[in-house]
């Protein structure tokens, strides 16, 4: 995910599992979403999830571990990681690993960036690597997000089930639903 900030309006965007679903009405409506997100979190209601938040006014992320606190920070600018652990947790070997591929990068711009994101959402274990799509265990991939955030665009791709498997597609007009026309996320 690269998150410059945007100029556009309140964008927020559910990353990881089927649980934070629900919280994401709830959040997506509110006059101050981080309240909102701090206080349904709060409420027991929800399994592990990671929210990300992005406006003209804030970028951030909450997590909800489910073996501690809720967590929250801020986003800056750049290439960034959530698996299922907090945002380019360095401690979680799937993000790691991750975080040292986009290191390397260069790109800047969405739709390349994009393309090669989705590999390594697919990424499968090898000699020097984790898995990052993962088929076994007690949390399996289920579905995958690619988000990038810039000035002028909201990118959203969504791939229902394994990435290693299916496409991700463009969801973006999502982020835009309920919105006038001259509101782009």
């Amino acid at each position: 995910m690269r998150s410059p900030r945007s100029k556009s309006s309140s964008t927020v965007v559910c990353i990881a599992t089927f649980e934070s679903a629900s919280m994401f009405g709830y959040v997506a409506r509110a006059t101050d979403p981080r309240a909102t997100a701090l206080a349904e979190a709060a409420s027991g209601r929800y399994g592990p999830c990671t929210l990300l938040h992005a406006s003209p006014a804030a970028c951030w992320w909450l997590a909800i571990p489910g073996d501690g606190p809720v967590r929250s920070g801020h986003v800056a600018a750049g290439w960034h990681a959530i698996t299922h652990a907090e945002m380019d947790d360095p401690t979680e070997p799937r993000t790691a690993w991750l975080m040292g591929e986009l290191a390397r990068w260069s790109e800047r711009t969405a739709a390349p960036a994009l393309e090669v994101l989705a590999s390594l959402l697919a990424h499968h274990h090898d000699a020097t690597s984790p898995a990052v799509c993962l088929h076994e265990g007690r949390m399996q991939t289920v579905s995958a997000a690619l988000i990038a955030l810039s000035r002028e665009r909201v990118h959203y791709r969504h791939a229902e089930g394994r990435p290693c498997t299916q496409p991700f597609v463009d969801v973006s007009s999502l982020l835009r639903a309920g919105r006038s026309n001259d509101e782009a996320p």
